[in-house]
């Protein structure tokens, strides 16, 4: 009857180690998972920033394209307007005419081939043996 004692009470000590272990190992997942809750909410604080930027950088881009649009209007009114005595071009009559410097030289070397010939074959084809095509069959 003492043997069956000392046996049920060492299962119970395993039982109880056990029980420890996974209590332990348990207050390990709740320690990782306070860690990757706080760095979520700071993760999502950041996110709050960035996207609190973004639309305020949005708003500058806007209000910068609107200046620019108001800019060149003010300027296409400031410019004086051009009046057409002659429905033909608006170049300058007087510009210099156009040399072509590339066609001023034309030099006395005559350009070569870009494919080279091949050179002569090193067997005689007298001396070679006669080539037949295949039957078909």
């Amino acid at each position: 009857m003492s043997k069956s004692i000392e046996e049920e009470k060492t299962r119970w000590d395993q039982v109880m180690e056990n029980f420890d272990l996974l209590f332990s190992q348990v207050n390990e997942i709740g320690v990782v998972q306070q860690q990757m809750k706080s760095q979520m909410d700071i993760r999502g604080a950041a996110m709050d920033q960035y996207s609190a930027e973004q639309h305020m950088i949005a708003q500058q881009v806007k209000a910068n394209g609107a200046a620019v649009a108001q800019l060149t209007m003010q300027q296409f009114e400031r410019e004086p307007k051009f009046e057409d005595d002659s429905p033909g071009s608006t170049v300058d009559e007087e510009a210099e005419p156009f040399n072509n410097v590339f066609a001023q030289y034309k030099g006395t070397h005559k350009p070569e081939p870009s494919k080279k010939r091949k050179p002569p074959s090193k067997f005689d084809r007298t001396t070679s043996l006669p080539t037949q095509p295949m039957p078909k069959m």
